[in-house]
């Protein structure tokens, strides 16, 4: 019984120590509709500044995804572009 309440209690703690970086490092693999598109979007804040991110992302064909992304950052009130 005790295996049992180990096992429990690690993978009760184990998302608290799980890391990551923003923004999670996960993508969505698939493509979007035909003819859709779509926008992916994020915003990461500092004690320094900010950074805004835009990409869109458009399916012209079918099995053809164009994305084209750009991101605005403002480190200690000074803008620059990406």
């Amino acid at each position: 019984m005790k295996k049992y309440y180990t096992l429990l209690l690690t993978v009760l703690l184990l998302p608290d120590l799980a890391f990551a970086a923003r923004p999670l490092v996960t993508d969505d693999a698939r493509l979007t509709k035909a003819g859709s598109c779509q926008v992916e979007s994020w915003v990461r804040t500092h004690t320094t500044g900010n950074e805004f991110w835009a990409l869109p992302a458009c399916n012209p064909f079918g099995n053809f995804e164009l994305t084209l992304g750009t991101a605005v950052s403002a480190v200690d009130h000074q803008q620059t572009t990406a």
